[in-house]
C-alpha cells in the first residue's frame, strides 16, 4: 500500500514538473513569434520612412537651388539698379554744379562791384521759367516766367532786366495799375496824367509789349530814344526819376541774389 502511493506521489511530482517544462517551452515560441511578427511588420514601416525622407530631401533640394537662383537674378539686378542710380546722381550733382556756375557767371556778369549797372540789357539772362516762378512764388507776380522768357526770346531784352523794372514800378506787383489794369510796368503813367496808364488785358500781355518797347525805342542803335543798353542810359530818356537805375539795379541784384542763393 505504501508503494503504491509513492509510486503515485512520484508519477504526480513528474506530471507536474512536466506541465510547467511544457509551459516554460510553450511561453518561449510565443515569444519567438511575437519578435518575429513585430520585426515583420516594422521592416517595411522603416524602410518607407528612409524612402520618403529621401524624396523629401531630394524635393527640398530642388526647392532650394530654385530659390537660391531667383535670390542670386535678384541680387544682380539691385546691384544693377544701385550703380544705375548712383550714376544717375552724380549726374544730377554734376549738372547742378554746372547750372550753378552757369547762372552766377551770367547774371552776376558786370555785377561784380558795380551791380548791374554796366550791364548790357540785351544780354541773356541765363534764367529759365522755372527759375524765374520760384522767385515771384508767392507775390502778385507768381506764375509769370514764362512770359518774361518769352518776351527775352522775341525781343532780346534781358529777363533780368524786365524783371527788374516791373518789381521796382509795380511794388512786387501790389501797384494800382497792377492790380486794376494788370499794368506792372507803369507803361505810359505819365508824370503829367497817370490816368493814361494803358491797359493790359493780362500781366502776360504787359510784359511782351513793354518789352518790344523798350528794345525798339531805347536798346537799338536807330531806336528814336537810344542812349546806350545800360540802365543809366535808359534812364536819361525812360523816367523823370534820375535815380530810376539805381533803384532798378537794387531790384536785379535782390532777383540775383535770390536765384543764386535757391540753386545753391
Amino acid at each position: 500500500m505504501n508503494r503504491c502511493r509513492t509510486n503515485s506521489t512520484g508519477l504526480f511530482h513528474i506530471s507536474k514538473f512536466m506541465k510547467i517544462y511544457l509551459g516554460m517551452i510553450a511561453f518561449l515560441i510565443i515569444c519567438m513569434m511575437l519578435v518575429i511578427i513585430f520585426k515583420t511588420t516594422s521592416y517595411p514601416k522603416a524602410k518607407c520612412d528612409v524612402v520618403n525622407h529621401d524624396m523629401i530631401s531630394t524635393v527640398e533640394s530642388i526647392e532650394t537651388d530654385e530659390l537660391q537662383a531667383k535670390l542670386d537674378v535678384m541680387n544682380q539686378n539691385l546691384s544693377t539698379m544701385l550703380n544705375n542710380k548712383k550714376r544717375e546722381e552724380q549726374l544730377l550733382r554734376d549738372y547742378e554744379k554746372t547750372k550753378a556756375a552757369y547762372l552766377e557767371k551770367t547774371i552776376t556778369q558786370g555785377a561784380s562791384r558795380s551791380g548791374y549797372l554796366g550791364f548790357n540789357l540785351k544780354q541773356p539772362s541765363g534764367l529759365t521759367a522755372d527759375i524765374i516762378n520760384s522767385v515771384l512764388d508767392e507775390t502778385p507776380l507768381e506764375g509769370l516766367g514764362d512770359a518774361y522768357i518769352k518776351a527775352e526770346k522775341e525781343t532780346g531784352v534781358s529777363a533780368l532786366f524786365l524783371i527788374g523794372v516791373s518789381v521796382n514800378e509795380s511794388k512786387w506787383g501790389n501797384s494800382k495799375f497792377a492790380r486794376e489794369r494788370n499794368n506792372i510796368f507803369g507803361y505810359k503813367a505819365y508824370d503829367s496824367d497817370t490816368g493814361k496808364a494803358e491797359w493790359f488785358s493780362s500781366k502776360e500781355e504787359c510784359i511782351l509789349i513793354v518789352a518790344k518797347y523798350l528794345s525798339e525805342n531805347y536798346l537799338v542803335a536807330d531806336g528814336k530814344y537810344y542812349n546806350g543798353t545800360t540802365l543809366q542810359a535808359v534812364n536819361k530818356r525812360y523816367a523823370s526819376d534820375e535815380s530810376w537805375y539805381l533803384k532798378v539795379n537794387n531790384v536785379m541784384e535782390v532777383i540775383a541774389a535770390m536765384i543764386l542763393l535757391q540753386e545753391g
